[in-house]
């Protein structure tokens, strides 16, 4: 017994170490806005420059919903330790590209356009990242505590974009113009690490016995576009809220607190590096309540109380006072990791593990690469078109109450499946 559970273990910190690193890069870019504007865009104008800016932080999401197609087809087809290894190496090819790029000063529009090309990659190796882990977790876990095992990539990716804002805040103290280079570097050398460890896991044992019983499909999507329809909303509904939550509540809070709030950019970076850190000390205490509780009644309850608080977290941004901006990130890590930490092992049930990744990673990157990616550059727009300040706030209370209504679709909807020899999932 002490053997099996070390054993799991070791899977969890191998599976998360990645998701840690290629969340760190993700976001590491979205925290570097504001200097990321100005090494690669005209400065005519610095709204414009951050503008372009974050076009392109939602070009990221562009390639995802193709990443999630591809990625997740391997993983319910060829396996999902495959999927999470080729993630990882498309992830440190473009994170060390990005390292490299020559800035707007040296080649002019040629810079952006290759910041592209990098990011389209991104997003397209972190399409299938996070969920394919937590899939693999909840496999490898034999039921004994599947919420708090799907959890752990979540806590893994909060943990990773608090890196991000960690090296974000380093970079913004520096004295040298090319430091914003190294956390880039650094991260592709991270990736070749954790891709040796990732070679040493084993296979998920279900998609281990749906392999040797030829249980598995030919094309998964097909299956899910035929079957799974519902299912495939409520998790686009799923995706395109904890999209809007994270970017608009924690990374474009970080560019609000400078533009509106007049909080300098160093504080602003450190209220937001606090802010992830906290999402991640609060992710297991969201598993224990949902598991105490039950999922359904967890995630309602908390979606509730976001659409209540969620202006107050850019009135208290608005401010500019470091510690309501503290206050307001309270509020977000809070009611994001008591919210996305069970979201895992409750889309986790929606599919049968046949088409298990692809089913949630499909629909989540298209909500996500509409929605979710493009929030930011959505609520900038609204601040300077209607001139209310808290219209991020409101904007995340909208989808937060879309969400709640989805939740209740998912209770209702006819979700029987019974266990095969095999432990998949067959429609009754």
């Amino acid at each position: 017994m002490k053997n099996t559970y070390q054993h799991f273990n070791k899977i969890i910190f191998i599976s998360s170490i990645g998701t840690v690193i290629e969340w760190s890069e993700f976001a590491f870019y979205g925290y570097m806005t504001i200097q990321i504007a100005k090494l690669f865009f005209p400065q005519e104008d610095p709204r414009v420059a951050i503008l372009s800016t974050l076009g392109l932080f939602a070009a990221g999401f562009i390639m995802r919903p193709l990443g999630s197609i591809v990625i997740g087809h391997i993983a319910d087809t060829w396996g999902r330790k495959k999927a999470l290894l080729y993630s990882m190496i498309l992830m440190g090819l473009a994170t060390f590209c990005i390292g490299i790029l020559p800035t707007y000063q040296s080649v002019r529009l040629i810079a952006p356009a290759l910041l592209l090309i990098c990011r389209l990659l991104q997003g397209f190796a972190v399409a299938s990242e996070c969920f394919g882990a937590a899939v693999f977790l909840i496999e490898h876990s034999k039921e004994k505590n599947p919420i708090l095992a799907g959890s752990w990539p979540g806590l893994a990716a909060a943990l990773g974009a608090t890196i991000g804002g960690i090296c974000a805040l380093c970079v913004a103290h520096s004295t040298w113009h090319s430091a914003w280079r190294i956390p880039f570097i650094i991260g592709s050398i991270s990736c070749i690490i954790g891709l040796y460890l990732r070679q040493k896991i084993a296979e998920s044992p279900i998609f281990q016995e749906m392999h040797d019983n030829n249980k598995l499909l030919r094309i998964p999507l097909l299956s899910i576009i035929k079957e799974q329809s519902s299912h495939v909303i409520k998790c686009a509904a799923m995706g395109m809220f904890v999209a809007t939550m994270m970017y608009v509540g924690n990374i474009y809070f970080l560019t609000y607190l400078v533009q509106l709030g007049k909080m300098p950019t160093e504080n602003a970076l450190l209220i937001t590096t606090i802010g992830q850190c906290m999402v991640v000390l609060f992710f297991p205490l969201g598993a224990l309540v949902a598991k105490k509780w039950g999922i359904e009644f967890s995630i309602r309850l908390h979606l509730i109380l976001l659409f209540f608080s969620a202006p107050f977290i850019f009135i208290f941004g608005k401010t500019g006072n470091i510690y309501f901006a503290f206050c307001a990130q309270f509020i977000y890590a809070f009611l994001n990791a008591m919210i996305t930490s069970p979201m895992f092992k409750w889309l986790y049930d929606e599919f049968p593990p046949s088409m298990r990744v692809t089913g949630i990673t499909v629909p989540w990157n298209i909500a996500v690469a509409l929605l979710g990616g493009t929030s930011p550059l959505i609520v900038q727009y609204l601040v300077y078109k209607s001139n209310c300040n808290i219209a991020p706030g409101f904007y995340v209370s909208l989808c937060s109450i879309i969400m709640l209504f989805c939740t209740y679709l998912r209770s209702s909807a006819v979700h029987s499946y019974k266990r095969t020899s095999i432990n998949a999932y067959v429609p009754l």
